[in-house]
């Protein structure tokens, strides 16, 4: 039976069933649409879902609001949102997409899983300003245009949980012409040259002393 011990994570059996379903409707959808690269599909669980799965961890059990943006095939979103679900918090997912196809995915994917999810079929910078506490992003755009991007749904305790690969440090360097944070780098468990970015405490570097 698959789990999820390889990023620190125990589930029960109905979790590890509602990610297989996740994964085969995911597999499903990718027939008609480009959700993943068709290559990948063989090895989904690896490749998607554990590295998605890998953020859950670090995320306070009290959180309420949770945005994922560029959200596409709702890695981590939707991953995080059925994790989520077996602990029964009082928490809904925002997934952000503007592909409007992905978007009619993540909404038959979250009726059919029962996720308590909002997919918001438009560009980050269109929705209406809102804070969230977390705020995560895989593959989506580099960390500068991410702050940037997200500004109005950030609060001053928000923390943002990004999946990024080699170029996170020359990414971060970048931010950091224009953003005072506070960054901690978190080895990923599933990629060598991957890093999951948490990142806090950010203003406009004008309005810092």
């Amino acid at each position: 039976m698959k789990s999820l011990d390889a990023v620190g994570l125990t589930v029960s059996r109905e979790t590890i069933e509602k990610l297989d379903a996740f994964s085969a409707l995911l597999t499903r959808w990718n027939r008609k649409i480009n959700l993943v690269s068709p290559r990948e599909i063989d090895r989904l669980w690896d490749r998607h879902i554990l590295d998605s799965a890998q953020v859950f961890p670090h995320v306070p059990d009290d959180v309420t609001s949770w945005a994922d943006v560029g959200s596409g095939a709702g890695l981590p979103g939707l991953v995080c949102a059925i994790l989520a679900a077996e602990k029964n918090r009082d928490l809904v997912v925002d997934l952000i997409e503007s592909d409007q196809r992905k978007c009619v995915f993540l909404r038959q994917a979250s009726r059919e899983l029962g996720l308590e999810t909002r997919v918001h079929a438009e560009r980050v910078e269109a929705v209406a300003p809102k804070t969230f506490q977390i705020i995560t992003a895989r593959a989506f755009a580099s960390v500068p245009k991410i702050l940037t991007l997200t500004a109005p749904l950030r609060g001053e305790t928000t923390r943002y949980l990004l999946l990024k690969g080699r170029s996170y440090e020359s990414e971060l360097t970048e931010a950091e012409q224009s953003w005072k944070l506070h960054a901690s780098r978190i080895p990923s468990r599933t990629d060598p040259d991957g890093m999951i970015l948490d990142i806090t405490e950010v203003y406009p570097r004008h309005d810092v002393p």
